[in-house]
């Protein structure tokens, strides 16, 4: 139950800072990679949870980015681009 807690807030993060990029209102906004960097050390700086794996896509779902912090597994890995697909289909 705590791994689903941590991946859903792990979601929320994605989310959240997706809104804050203004993601949201560009549909054709493309991410540069100082973009991406800000995305993942601010993500993965918000959170003390040694499981946090952070991920960034673009909008079609290609994978810009994966950082996981030490405790993460490669399942964690799935989750997260998995919850950062589902975020771009429906900024989309």
């Amino acid at each position: 139950m705590r791994k689903i807690v941590s991946i859903f807030r792990n979601g929320l993060l994605l989310l959240a800072i997706l809104i804050a990029f203004g993601l949201f209102n560009n549909a054709h906004a493309q991410l540069t990679s100082s973009e991406v960097n800000t995305i993942v050390t601010q993500a993965a700086g918000s959170l003390n949870v040694d499981t946090m794996v952070v991920s960034v896509v673009d909008r079609a779902g290609n994978i810009l980015a994966v950082y996981r912090k030490q405790a993460g597994s490669s399942n964690d890995d799935q989750a997260a681009i998995a919850l950062a697909r589902t975020a771009a289909f429906f900024c989309s």
